[in-house]
C-alpha cells in the first residue's frame, strides 16, 4: 500500500467517526424525546399518547365552556352591584357652622339606585333616601342631589 492511499483511508475513517458521532448524539436526544413523550404510557404506543391528550383537550373545552358561563353570570350580576358612589359635603342651613350636611349617590351600572342625603341642623340630623331609576328620581331633588346625580351618572 502507498502513503496516499493510508491518508485517504485515515480520512474516511475520521469523516466515518464523526459521522458516528453525530448519529450516536443525535440517537440520543431523540431517545430522550421519546421517553419524554410516553413517560406516563408504558405500552410506548402513539396511540394511546394522542387518546390521552385528546380526553384532556376535551377536559379542558368543557371546564372552559363552564368558566365563560360563570363568567357571564358574573358580569351580569355585577352591572346590578353599586359601580357609581359620588358624595358631597354642604352647609345646608345658614345658621349652622362647617358642612356637616352631605348628600351620597349609589348607583349601579344601569343607572339605578339611590340618593342618600343627610341634613344637619342645630336641633339634630335627619336622613333621607330617595329612589333613582334609569338615572333619575321621581322625588324632588335639591341642588345638591341633582348635582351629586349628574356627576355620578357623567
Amino acid at each position: 500500500m502507498d502513503l496516499q492511499s493510508l491518508e485517504t483511508q485515515n480520512l474516511l475513517l475520521i469523516a466515518l467517526s464523526i459521522l458516528v458521532f453525530i448519529l450516536v448524539f443525535q440517537n440520543f436526544f431523540l431517545r430522550s424525546r421519546y421517553k419524554r413523550i410516553f413517560r406516563k404510557n408504558k405500552e410506548f404506543s402513539i396511540e394511546n399518547v394522542i387518546s390521552e391528550h385528546l380526553s384532556r383537550t376535551d377536559r379542558v373545552e368543557k371546564d372552559m365552556e363552564a368558566l365563560l358561563k360563570d363568567i357571564v353570570k358574573l358580569q351580569e350580576h355585577s352591572k346590578k352591584m353599586v359601580q357609581k358612589a359620588n358624595m358631597k359635603r354642604y352647609n345646608a342651613f345658614s345658621d349652622t357652622g362647617s358642612n356637616q350636611s352631605f348628600t351620597i349617590s349609589l348607583l349601579d351600572a344601569n343607572n339605578n339606585g339611590l340618593l342618600l342625603t343627610g341634613l344637619h341642623s342645630r336641633e339634630g340630623v335627619r336622613l333621607y333616601a330617595k329612589p333613582v331609576a334609569d338615572g333619575s328620581s321621581e322625588h324632588q331633588l335639591s341642588n345638591e342631589e341633582a348635582e351629586i346625580l349628574r356627576e355620578a351618572l357623567n
